[in-house]
């Protein structure tokens, strides 16, 4: 048990009389004590005050930069903009508390407009990706598609005489579709859509143009089965050979009867289609003719050659209506020395208007014919589908 010493406790008794009997002693230590307790609740309250919602704000900032990065303002700009329109509100809120002192702010208001607006950049995102990928997807196959039209148009049209902006309008297509393939690796979609759809309307005119001059063209197609039929049936009735020129399938027949001889392929003038009209116009002839002249050695340049009786009657009588209408200038002559001759097989139509095939094929044509064959010259023996499909390569009659 502790023992105090009396002496010890009559000095503290002293020392607090002395305190008690001292007010402006007391005084000081009772402002010190307030001062200090306020101090402490002043730095709890600073400890409690409200603070901003960095976890959203951070949210915001990473979603938005994905919005950047996939560009998604061009597949839901509505969204997007009201994403950003709930954080610019945000904004204000919060600058607004900032202004307020710091135990009486509150961000509550502002953390409710970061958190939709997170949620919308999400729903954003999800659906740009979703857009993107079914784009991709689609593109890929319109893709294809295209270069499967340009693919079909050089198989049908390659060695056509095809007008120039015909020709530009294939080339641009092809050229835009290629720019489009470009946009589709950089992932820029939209972009893609508008250049391929720019691309297929190209094409799609180009294609739509031709075929209405191929059919213009085989509208003919009546007067050049008429043709055939004389022709064969002459075979038929003489038991002589005769020659029949497809220029749509660049195909030379010779027939005797009702047996085909030969097929051969042929090469003619660039502007081949329609039937000649005047000298210079590098077109072959259409119509019914006859060998005039057989020539061989020297008599030719060509290895071999067959002369026809071009111009005739309907070639002359075309020949003047043009003039009259004054399609070329009237010192233009009709032209002549057509002929089917040799040193062909060059893969292009490039003679002047003749019919050319290779010499070993020219050996062959001129065993089985002689002066005054009939050499029946027509643009096709077959139906506008038959010659694009290349479906059948046999003559029927």
């Amino acid at each position: 048990m502790i023992k105090f010493n009396a002496k010890w406790i009559k000095s503290l008794k002293h020392l607090s009389d002395r305190w008690y009997e001292n007010k402006s002693s007391r005084a000081i230590l009772i402002s010190i004590f307030t001062f200090s307790l306020f101090i402490m609740c002043f730095l709890v309250m600073l400890g409690a005050q409200p603070r901003l919602p960095q976890a959203a704000i951070i949210l915001y900032l990473e979603l938005n930069s994905q919005v950047r990065k996939i560009n998604a303002v061009k597949y839901v700009e509505p969204l997007v903009q009201q994403a950003h329109q709930n954080w610019e509100n945000a904004q204000q809120l919060i600058k607004a508390e900032n202004n307020r002192f710091p135990i009486f702010r509150t961000y509550h208001d502002a953390e409710k407009l970061i958190l939709k607006a997170n949620d919308q950049l999400r729903t954003v995102v999800q659906r740009t990706q979703f857009m993107q990928e079914s784009l991709k997807v689609a593109l890929n196959l319109k893709r294809i598609y295209l270069w499967d039209q340009i693919d079909g148009y050089q198989l049908k049209f390659d060695r056509m005489p095809i007008a120039t902006d015909l020709r530009e309008h294939i080339v641009h297509g092809e050229l835009l579709l290629r720019q489009g393939e470009y946009l589709l690796d950089r992932k820029e979609y939209p972009s893609a859509v508008h250049v391929l759809d720019k691309a297929a309307q190209y094409i799609a005119n180009a294609d739509a143009n031709l075929s209405e001059e191929i059919n213009n063209y085989l509208s003919k197609m009546p007067t050049w089965q008429q043709w055939i039929q004389e022709t064969l049936a002459y075979s038929r009735n003489s038991g002589k050979a005769v020659i029949i020129i497809d220029k749509l399938e660049h195909l030379c027949r010779v027939f005797q009867e009702d047996s085909l001889l030969l097929e051969l392929t042929i090469e003619m003038g660039p502007n081949w289609i329609g039937t000649k009209i005047h000298k210079g116009d590098k077109r072959t002839p259409e119509g019914k003719y006859y060998i005039t002249k057989m020539r061989q050695g020297k008599d030719t340049k060509f290895y071999k050659a067959l002369q026809l009786n071009y111009p005739n009657e309907d070639d002359w009588m075309r020949y003047y209506m043009a003039r009259y209408k004054g399609e070329f200038p009237a010192e233009t002559k009709i032209g002549g020395l057509i002929e089917v001759h040799g040193n062909g097989g060059r893969g292009i139509n490039w003679t002047d208007g003749c019919i050319a095939v290779q010499n070993l094929d020219m050996d062959k044509i001129f065993a089985l014919v002689k002066i005054g064959t009939p050499v029946t010259i027509v643009g096709s023996t077959k139906n506008y589908q038959t010659n694009f499909n290349h479906s059948n390569n046999n003559l029927n009659y």
